[in-house]
């Protein structure tokens, strides 16, 4: 089973690419027993499905060009830590 840290860096890494079987089964079965990375891999897909209808320019969030910008970079900038 993989560590935290390696869960956390698949579900960035998901968020980009295909992950392959084996990481998706490893992944899922680490979610189903960690709590804290579950929570984790939620805020993120959170954040992806929000800055997709953001660059999709979605009427209803409002938020400067800048301000999207400036938050797609630092979510960008977090997943690289990871890994």
């Amino acid at each position: 089973m993989y560590s935290c840290k390696q869960a956390s860096e698949l579900t960035c890494k998901a968020q980009d690419q295909t992950l392959s079987l084996k990481e998706q089964i490893s992944l899922r079965m680490h979610l189903m027993m960690c709590k804290m990375c579950r929570r984790y891999a939620e805020q993120i897909n959170f954040i992806s499905r929000a800055t997709q209808r953001l660059s999709e320019g979605d009427k209803n969030v409002l938020l400067s060009e800048e301000s999207r910008e400036r938050i797609t970079n630092k979510i960008k900038q977090s997943c690289a830590e990871k890994n």
